[in-house]
């Protein structure tokens, strides 16, 4: 063989092994490319796992803290309230007027709002409330925020809430808590009328619990009218709430 066909061979040989060389690199490559990127996926979700496991810990212990602080927010946060809520309504002075179904829950709007001023009576007609609070505000005694259930007994006017709205002010909250009394032809003017009122002043709030107590014949007495001792739980934690909410937030 002459001399320059054997460095022709070798040349080729020398070429072929080049290319072995780099394809083996470039298989390796994309072989541990996956293997690098699973390892790489494997270990982020291991350590978000971590910390869900750490936050759910920690709010796991954060309720505990603050149910031993606060037997009112223990008692009632299955009804939604929050431990926000419960401390601010501790110290929230809460003016009341109400007919038979606020002398029901009572007990409840007490415990949740120790400060509050409450004047409930069965059988009430809402006519009565305007005396009621003019009394309140004479006395120095009518506080800043003013919960009004009446409606149970009869009807209410658009000038009987213009009447409680001159007495309390436009600086004060009112929220006047909705009518559900099946088969009382009022029922659904009441209701009417509130959502109007609500949209006319700015400082009134209704508090549909109408809508909230559909569906729920399980929480009240066979006059479809007055809660049970279910139902009254519902009922001022309801009304509690759409007090606490928007107040609680705005201090934020």
């Amino acid at each position: 063989m002459k001399k320059s066909q054997q460095w022709a061979i070798i040349g080729a040989a020398a070429v072929v092994a080049i290319v072995v060389v780099i394809a083996g690199i470039m298989w390796i490559n994309h072989a541990t490319a996956p293997a690098s990127s699973t390892a790489t996926a494997t270990k982020s979700s291991q350590v978000q796992k971590g910390a869900g496991k750490q936050a759910t810990a920690a709010d796991k212990q954060r309720l505990q803290k603050e149910r031993a602080a606060d037997p009112v927010f223990e008692k009632y946060e299955r009804y939604g309230l929050t431990y926000a809520e419960t401390q601010y309504a501790r110290n929230m002075p809460i003016s009341m007027v109400g007919d038979s179904l606020t002398v029901g829950s009572e007990y409840g709007f007490k415990e949740i709002f120790p400060k509050i001023n409450l004047d409930a009576q069965v059988g009430r007609q809402a006519t009565a409330g305007p005396a009621i609070l003019s009394a309140w505000a004479d006395q120095g005694q009518l506080a800043h925020t003013v919960i009004v259930e009446l409606g149970t007994n009869g009807r209410i006017t658009a000038d009987l809430v213009a009447q409680i709205e001159q007495i309390c002010g436009a600086k004060r909250r009112i929220f006047w808590v909705g009518v559900n009394a099946v088969g009382r032809e009022w029922e659904s003017d009441d209701n009417a009328l509130m959502r109007k009122m609500a949209r006319k002043y700015s400082n009134l709030t209704f508090v549909n619990w109408y809508a909230e107590s559909q569906s729920h014949e399980d929480w009240f007495n066979d006059d479809a009218v007055h809660p049970n001792a279910k139902g009254q739980k519902y009922f001022f934690t309801f009304v509690a709430k759409s007090v606490l909410k928007p107040t609680v937030a705005a201090q934020k």
